[in-house]
């Protein structure tokens, strides 16, 4: 199903009027739970402004054992193939964690849209860059520092993914891919933490850490 903006009276909060024109241009539509929305390696065709729900943006391994890297997670607000603008390609996968709605802006109209109001290539490069700059900083967690680090780093809400695992229910399985291990390892390292009384798991499932945690394990 879609719809103009205008039409769908969604309140539109991205932080700037250049960004709230463009998604007035644009093509609301929504999306149920677990949808993709676009593929590592696809022709970049468009721009998305969320409106609603929770995406996740990843990266998949190319290796005998497929494993997952969230690299961001995304809600109202936020922009959604930013990054590919420039290259025309997309960098990384995303899917929608729950019913979601986006405003959906073609390449051509987001170009025309530039060329008439310049602050907004200021703002789309902006975004672009703190979105890189988000996802060489959960690499970098990934490639340098150990399991127990990253889940740590993950339960503190240190990661750049903007939500740590005591701020929302996440499966072990959900963690693995936020920190890009397996799930037996995240839920090793968990009942470990949680016998030690480090950690709680809280009624809705969410953990916190009650202690300061250790810093090697």
């Amino acid at each position: 199903m879609k719809s103009t903006l205008a039409s769908a009276h969604h309140p539109i909060a991205f932080g700037h009027p250049s960004l709230e024109a463009l998604a007035e241009l644009g093509i609301i539509r929504r999306y149920r739970r677990h949808t993709i929305l676009m593929e590592d390696g696809d022709t970049a065709s468009s721009l998305m402004l969320v409106l609603e729900g929770r995406l996740r943006w990843y990266s998949l391994s190319h290796d005998a054992r497929t494993r997952e890297l969230t690299l961001a997670l995304l809600g109202p607000g936020e922009l959604v193939g930013d990054t590919s603008l420039a290259t025309g390609k997309r960098c990384g996968t995303v899917i929608t964690l729950t019913a979601s709605v986006c405003a959906v802006v073609s390449s051509e109209t987001v170009a025309r849209q530039v060329q008439a109001d310049p602050e907004l290539a200021r703002l789309l490069w902006h975004r672009a860059a703190e979105r890189a700059e988000q996802s060489i900083q959960t690499a970098r967690h990934a490639l340098f520092t150990d399991t127990y680090t990253r889940l740590c780093a993950l339960l503190r809400g240190d990661l750049a993914l903007r939500r740590s695992a005591s701020e929302e229910a996440l499966t072990h399985a959900q963690m693995a891919q936020h920190i890009g291990c397996s799930r037996e390892m995240v839920s090793r390292i968990l009942k470990d933490l949680i016998s030690g009384g480090y950690v709680t798991r809280l009624p809705n499932r969410c953990y916190r850490a009650v202690r300061p945690l250790p810093t090697r394990w």
